[in-house]
């Protein structure tokens, strides 16, 4: 079982990639609800209804919270593929790079898609 004392033994870059990567895995499912109910909206209701709900989400809050999900798939991503590749090529031994390189990468792409993102959101094209 899991244990945040873990975090004060061992303060090492794969405990905190192990961290990282279930809390983003629970936020991403804690997401898929409201995703899911929002999207459900426009079968139920009609395109009236979807739009009226999603023009309710245009705010800067909504849009702050779709950047941390995008922050968290990023994440999420990064570290899944970092452990694939400890695993198949046993590279245990390099985790503490391996972890940098992937989370200057996740960083990288979350500046990426800010700069493409929120000029969009206030009226840009």
């Amino acid at each position: 079982m899991f244990r945040l004392s873990e975090f004060r033994l061992n303060r090492h870059a794969g405990q905190w990639a192990f961290g990282l990567q279930r809390l983003t895995g629970l936020l991403l499912v804690l997401y898929l609800a409201p995703h899911v109910l929002l999207n459900g909206t426009a079968l139920l209701y009609g395109p009236e209804a979807y739009n009226e709900l999603a023009g309710r989400l245009s705010t800067p809050f909504g849009h702050g919270v779709e950047l941390l999900v995008i922050a968290a798939v990023l994440a999420h991503l990064g570290n899944g593929v970092r452990i694939v590749l400890m695993d198949f090529f046993a590279l245990s031994r390099q985790q503490k790079r391996i972890t940098t390189v992937f989370g200057a990468a996740t960083l990288a792409a979350l500046a990426a898609a800010a700069v493409f993102l929120i000029p969009r959101w206030w009226g840009g094209p």
